[in-house]
């Protein structure tokens, strides 16, 4: 198995470092993106994005690595893993467009091929589509029943944007959706390669893994979505601290401390829409989901609720700035974003308002053409109050020692 090829296709957020953590596991590694101006900056080992660690990735695995827009390169691929987008309809249910036109393109490649092949889905789908959708278009494509020499795997990734190295690399669960024991275990190597951590592996049906998937994160948004239910208790007590609260609740070991900390609500790419994911299939299915409906209507109270907090206890405030845009720390994503709503609320009251977010560089068209951006945090030392959004040790800002801060996490 150490001379498996492997391909990925989709080199966006997830499929890059996926790349590259494989590449660095000594694996020759094609990977196939349709963005050409994308793979062409690759191509010149043109590496700049803002992952930790990617970029040194990149740059030191690049005799591994092979970028192209030729899906004809992935003729004699082994393993390919695909992770495309599979972006929300208006009910919340992912649709299937870009994963179905690249395993056409993939079924192609391979139609003329005798060698064992295995696709790995790693993008999230609805439950029911690997086995009713997804396989079936690429028997289609190949011209071949998934069998001895054609199998597919359904395994997602646990992961969070700033930190998708270290979470490929420590992941609490592997999940393998499957119905081939052989396919399987050549996924399950291939990941251990890369797997650094104590690792807890299941193999379930296809059907079962697509709903673990929408379900743990379905789990951890809830879990936000208490914590944060804790500081509308406490506004209700003068005198009790929904941070104090939430820490002791969290030392029950039936409850833990991850992800109970009361702050702004979940955003993002991924828990807002796996969320709605799961009461679109309810609804497609009969059923109703209150509880996701309840995370949903919970969440997207918060920032109002924050913006409330804040001017209740810092009256007379006239000029505001903001560190922290994107939907959490250490990522540059907007999608979602509560401190942007936050802000944007903020800037339609008689304030003057000043944004800042270390990774972002650019004015985002999501702001308030009210706001200013500013892209140094010297533009910040004149506010009355600098709301903070994101956790940062100001040990590095001296320019920011002296002024107050209102801390949202």
């Amino acid at each position: 198995m150490n001379d498996l090829k492997i391909g990925v296709v989709g080199l966006g957020k997830l499929g890059l470092p996926l790349a590259a953590v494989f590449a660095n596991s000594q694996f020759s590694v094609t990977g196939i993106d349709t963005d050409s101006d994308h793979v062409s900056m690759l191509k010149l080992k043109q590496f700049n994005s803002t992952e930790p660690e990617l970029n040194n990735y990149l740059q030191k695995n690049e005799s591994r690595l092979n970028f192209s827009t030729n899906f004809n390169e992935l003729k004699n691929i082994d393993v390919i893993y695909l992770i495309v987008p599979t972006p929300s309809n208006e009910s919340g249910y992912f649709i299937n467009d870009y994963l179905l036109d690249a395993i056409k393109e993939i079924g192609k490649v391979w139609a003329k091929a005798t060698h064992v092949r295995t696709l790995v889905i790693v993008s999230t789908v609805m439950p029911g589509m690997t086995t009713n959708y997804l396989i079936p278009a690429l028997e289609s494509a190949t011209g071949e029943k998934i069998g001895s020499n054609l199998q597919v795997v359904y395994s997602p990734e646990f992961i969070a944007i700033g930190s998708v190295i270290k979470d490929l690399h420590e992941p609490d669960l592997l999940l393998i959706g499957t119905n081939s024991v052989e396919s399987a275990n050549e996924h399950k190597f291939i990941m251990n390669t890369i797997i650094k951590s104590k690792v807890v592996t299941r193999f379930l049906n296809f059907e079962e893994a697509e709903l673990v998937k929408l379900l743990i994160n379905n789990f951890i948004t809830t879990k936000i979505t208490f914590a944060n239910q804790i500081s509308e208790f406490t506004d209700l007590v003068p005198g009790t601290s929904a941070s104090k609260i939430a820490e002791a609740i969290g030392n029950d070991t039936r409850i833990g401390q991850k992800y109970l900390k009361p702050g702004l609500g979940f955003g993002g790419p991924c828990f807002p829409r796996d969320t709605r994911a799961l009461v679109a299939f309810a609804v497609a299915n009969n059923w109703n989901s209150e509880l996701a409906l309840a995370v949903e209507k919970i969440n997207l109270r918060q920032p109002k609720l924050m913006l409330d907090r804040i001017i209740g206890s810092n009256k007379n405030i006239k000029q505001v700035g903001i560190y922290g845009l994107a939907y959490k720390a250490g990522a540059s994503i907007l999608e979602e974003s509560q401190a942007v709503e936050l802000i944007n609320n903020i800037a339609n009251m008689d304030m003057e308002v000043f944004a800042y977010d270390p990774l972002i560089k650019i004015k985002p068209d999501s702001l308030n053409t009210k706001i200013n951006f500013v892209s140094d945090t010297t533009d910040l030392q004149s506010v009355d109050l600098l709301i903070c959004t994101q956790s940062i040790a100001f040990t590095d800002e001296p320019q920011l020692q002296g002024i107050k801060k209102y801390f949202t996490f």
